[in-house]
């Protein structure tokens, strides 16, 4: 199960490379992310929204596309990308883009739809603006907006591992020019204030990839309603006791060898 997009960018060319061609004509280039051998989804998109000031438009097949916001500046995938966009100096997309997003996950099920979405987001601004940023940086924009490095280190690498996050500056994630993923589905933060958003310190987060046994399958229990992770959150204690600590984490460690 994967969030598949499928990109077009109308960039003009750089030098003419016929005598009746103009510095006005298109190229047209064509990207898929994050799995360029997937199959085509086959539904009729939703209608496209266009964003004249963004310089990008919108379309949508999957699930609950009805409860999906196709507005540049409000959908999640979009406003990540304008996040990395907008601290390399770019108010919108560069060039004229049109994003095709397919998804198949769940929403508020538990199961990541978030975190594919920002992951997909900051590969998208980062092919949007040609910035060639490598993987590890990409992480680094990405746990800046989803602060669940298990659900974005497994969209970005793949496989299974395990994450941790470093402590981030509070007067930076309080900054409403970083989009924020778990309020969802109201729209948060990513505000144009016309200020460089902050950056994400180098190394915000790390991650293990371990080994998976093939005899070993996965099988994921999804429910017939949806939960923010805002809202589940809150059955949570605000502080736990070093007992109910220690006891866990000694447990979940252990248990990640027999796989």
């Amino acid at each position: 199960m994967y969030l598949e997009l499928r990109v077009t960018i109308s960039k003009p060319t750089s030098t003419p490379t016929q005598p009746e061609q103009t510095s006005s004509s298109q190229e047209r280039q064509t990207e898929q992310l994050p799995n360029p051998s997937a199959p085509t989804p086959t539904p009729t998109p939703t209608p496209s929204t266009p964003d004249a000031s963004l310089n990008c438009t919108i379309t949508y097949t999957g699930v609950s596309p009805s409860s999906i916001d196709l507005s540049p500046s409000a959908n999640l995938l979009t406003r990540a990308s304008l996040y990395l966009l907008r601290c390399h100096g770019h108010h919108a997309f560069p060039h004229p883009t049109s994003v095709h997003i397919h998804n198949p996950i769940p929403l508020g099920r538990g199961l990541g739809s978030s975190g594919a979405a920002v992951v997909a987001g900051i590969l998208l601004g980062n092919l949007a603006a040609d910035l060639s940023l490598p993987r590890s940086r990409l992480l680094d924009y990405c746990l800046m907006i989803e602060r669940h490095p298990d659900n974005v280190a497994a969209a970005l690498y793949g496989g299974f591992v395990g994450t941790y996050l470093n402590e981030l500056d509070p007067v930076d994630t309080a900054r409403k020019e970083i989009p924020l993923s778990e309020v969802l589905p109201a729209p948060a933060g990513g505000v144009d204030t016309g200020l460089k958003p902050p950056e994400p310190p180098v190394g915000i987060g790390h991650f293990r990839r371990f080994g998976w046994a093939r005899e070993i399958k996965a099988v994921a229990v999804i429910p017939d309603f949806e939960v923010s992770t805002a809202r589940a959150r809150e059955c949570l204690p605000d502080t736990y006791s070093r007992q109910d600590m220690v006891s866990p984490v000694s447990f979940s460690l252990n248990q990640i060898h027999p796989f």
